[in-house]
C-alpha cells in the first residue's frame, strides 16, 4: 500500500540545483490539440494499472505543465480533462484509441508526456410553435443510435430546456452522430386561439405534435447529425404544430371466473421508442376507462390486473394518427405457471449446480409486481409462477467461470436466440442447458514489435446468429497487443481489431459491413481454440 504524491513542476524546476526527490517522476504538458497552445488549470490524473488502482491529481500551471513525483516502480496511465474539452489519455491521439501504459522502474524520470485535448462539440437551435412564436420551457432531447434486440434504435443521451426565446443548447458533446427531438415530453393540452368561434361548437383541445429533426414524426426518419471534435452545429430548429387531441375509450373484458370488484390498470406507450405516455384505472363491475388528450400517433395499450394472486394482461396496438376517438374492447388473459428444468453439462458439472431462473420484460410493458423468479431444485426443476402474456427475457445461473449458456428451448422453439412469447395457451416446458466449458480464444495483433500497440477486438457471430447480442464479445488488448476471451458460445464468428472503439461497432452488425472482408473467419469450439493473428483496422469512430 502506498500513496501517490503530486508535485508542481514549477517547484521542481526551481529546485533543479538541489537534490531531486527520490522515487520516479512523470511530468509533461497539456496542450490544445488544434492550436498546440498550453492549457492552463487542466485537471491531470495519474492512475496505477494494478489490481487495486490508486490515483493522484494535479493541475497544470500557466504553461500547461504538470508533474507527479515520489513514484514507486509500477505501471501508470495519465489523463487530463477540462471544461469544454474531451477527456484525453496520454498515448491516445484520437477519441476511442486505447491509452498508453507507462512502466516506471526505480527512480526513472519521464518528462516527455504530452496530452492533447480536443474541444467538445455543441448542438443548438430554436423551438417555435405553428405561429412562429418561441416555445419556452420546452423539453428537447439528444439521442444517439443504439443496437438493441436485433435492431437499431435511438436512445437518450441528454436533454435541455428552451429559454424564453425558445433557444436550446447542448454542450460538452463527444464526437459522434446525434438525433434531436422536441415536444416529446407530455404537455398540457390547450384551446387553440381562433378569431371566429361558433357558440354551438364544442371546445377543441390541442396538443403539440412531437418532432425529430428535420421535422419528421418517426425516429426511423430522423437525420443523424455528424459532430466532429470542436464543431458547433447551429440551426437545428423546430416548428412544433398543434393538432386536436385524441381520446381512447374502452372496456376491459375479464374472464367470468374473476372477482368483479377487482381493478385494472391501463398503460399507454408511444410505439416509437416505447416511451410511457399515460395510465388510468378501470374499476368493476363495468371496467370502463377513458384516456384523453393523447397526441395523435400509434400506441401500445396494456391492461394489467392482479386478481386473487394471479397476473392478468391484455395488449392491443392502436393508431390514432388519423382519428380523434377510438373505442376498444380489451380482453385480459391469465398468466401461467411456467415449468422447466436446468441442466449443467461439461467438465465438473456436478460442482456447479444451477441456483435460479428469472424473467424480465422483453418489451416496454411495465409490471405491476416483481418479475418472476424461481429457485432451481436439486433435481434441476423450477416453477415460475404468474408469468403474464407477453415477451420475456430469460436469465439463469450462476454460469460457471468460463462457461456459457448452451441452449434455451420452450418446447421445440429456440428462445436463446429468439424472443420468448408467453400466452395463456403456453404449456411447453422451458429447458435450459448451461455448459461449463465455453470456447476460449487468444491471439495477438499482427504487427512489428516496434509498432505494437493496443486495439479493440470484436468477436461477432456470423451467419444466422449475427443479430444475437449475447453471442458478441469485445475487449481491449494489453500493451503487447495480446487478447484472451473465455466463455464464448461455440459457433461461426468473424474477428476484428479496431484502432478506435465505437459503440456501433461493438453492438451493430450493420456497422461491421464495410469491414467484412477484413475480418478473420473462425469456427469456435468448446475449450481452447487455435490462436488468432489480427491486423489492426484504422477506423473513424465519429462516423
Amino acid at each position: 500500500m502506498f500513496r501517490l504524491r503530486t508535485l508542481a513542476l514549477v517547484s521542481l524546476l526551481a529546485g533543479a540545483g538541489r537534490a531531486q526527490p527520490t522515487g520516479g517522476l512523470i511530468a509533461g504538458l497539456v496542450v490544445d490539440a488544434v492550436t498546440n497552445t498550453p492549457v492552463r488549470r487542466a485537471s491531470v490524473s495519474l492512475s496505477t494499472v494494478e489490481q487495486r488502482p490508486q490515483d493522484a491529481l494535479a493541475w497544470t500551471d500557466a504553461q500547461g505543465r504538470f508533474a507527479f513525483g515520489y513514484l514507486p516502480p509500477g505501471r501508470y496511465q495519465v489523463h487530463a480533462s477540462k471544461e469544454s474539452y474531451q477527456q484525453a489519455f496520454f498515448g491516445s491521439d484520437a477519441p476511442g484509441r486505447p491509452a498508453a501504459t507507462l512502466t516506471i522502474s526505480g527512480g526513472e524520470v519521464r518528462t516527455d508526456i504530452v496530452i492533447r485535448l480536443r474541444h467538445t462539440g455543441t448542438i443548438s437551435g430554436t423551438v417555435l410553435n405553428g405561429d412562429g412564436d418561441p416555445m419556452p420551457d420546452n423539453a428537447v432531447e439528444l439521442l444517439a443510435p443504439q443496437f438493441e434486440r436485433g435492431k437499431s434504435m435511438l436512445s437518450m443521451r441528454g436533454n435541455a430546456m428552451t429559454d424564453a426565446g425558445g433557444h436550446y443548447h447542448f454542450d460538452n458533446l463527444a464526437p459522434g452522430r446525434y438525433a434531436v427531438a422536441a415536444g416529446r415530453a407530455q404537455t398540457s393540452p390547450a384551446p387553440k386561439a381562433e378569431s371566429v368561434v361558433s357558440a354551438r361548437q364544442p371546445q377543441l383541445w390541442y396538443v403539440s405534435v412531437p418532432q425529430f429533426y428535420p421535422g419528421v414524426d418517426r425516429s426511423s426518419s430522423a437525420t443523424l447529425i455528424p459532430l466532429t471534435a470542436g464543431k458547433e452545429v447551429t440551426g437545428i430548429d423546430f416548428r412544433i404544430l398543434q393538432r386536436p387531441a385524441a381520446s381512447l375509450r374502452g372496456k376491459v373484458l375479464l374472464p367470468e371466473e374473476t372477482n368483479r370488484n377487482s381493478d385494472v390498470t391501463i398503460f399507454v406507450y408511444d410505439e416509437d421508442g416505447g416511451n410511457f405516455s399515460q395510465s388510468t384505472r378501470a374499476f368493476g363491475p363495468g371496467f370502463d376507462f377513458r384516456l384523453d388528450n393523447l397526441t395523435p400517433r400509434a400506441y401500445t395499450v396494456v391492461a394489467q390486473a392482479l386478481i386473487q394472486g394471479r397476473q392478468y394482461r391484455g395488449i392491443q396496438h392502436v393508431d390514432l394518427t388519423s382519428q380523434r376517438e377510438m373505442d376498444l374492447s380489451m380482453a385480459v388473459e391469465p398468466g401461467i405457471d411456467l415449468l422447466g428444468t436446468v441442466t449443467v453439462e461439461g467438465p465438473d458439472a456436478g460442482k456447479h449446480p444451477a441456483g435460479f431462473v428469472g424473467l424480465s420484460p422483453g418489451d416496454a410493458v411495465r409490471l405491476n409486481s416483481q418479475p418472476p423468479r424461481a429457485n432451481v431444485g436439486k433435481d434441476g426443476s423450477f416453477k415460475l409462477s404468474n408469468v403474464a402474456p407477453g415477451v420475456w427475457d430469460i436469465s439463469a445461473g450462476p454460469v460457471p467461470p468460463g462457461g456459457y449458456m448452451k441452449s434455451m428451448r420452450l418446447g421445440d422453439r429456440d428462445v436463446l436466440t429468439e424472443d420468448m412469447m408467453i400466452s395463456p395457451d403456453t404449456d411447453a416446458k422451458l429447458k435450459i442447458v448451461i455448459g461449463t466449458l465455453g470456447a476460449s480464444l487468444e491471439g495477438d495483433l499482427d504487427q512489428p514489435e516496434d509498432r505494437k500497440g493496443r486495439a479493440w477486438v470484436v468477436v461477432a457471430p456470423d451467419g444466422k446468429y449475427r443479430n444475437v447480442q449475447s453471442f458478441r464479445a469485445s475487449m481491449m488488448t494489453d500493451e503487447k497487443g495480446h487478447f484472451a476471451f473465455k466463455g464464448l458460445t461455440p459457433g461461426t464468428y468473424r474477428l476484428y481489431a479496431f484502432a478506435q472503439s465505437s459503440r456501433s461497432l461493438m453492438q451493430d452488425p450493420e456497422a461491421l459491413k464495410p469491414f467484412l472482408e477484413r475480418g478473420v473467419a473462425v469456427e469456435l469450439k468448446e475449450g481452447q481454440n487455435a490462436p488468432a493473428k489480427l491486423k489492426t483496422i484504422e477506423n473513424d469512430p465519429e462516423m
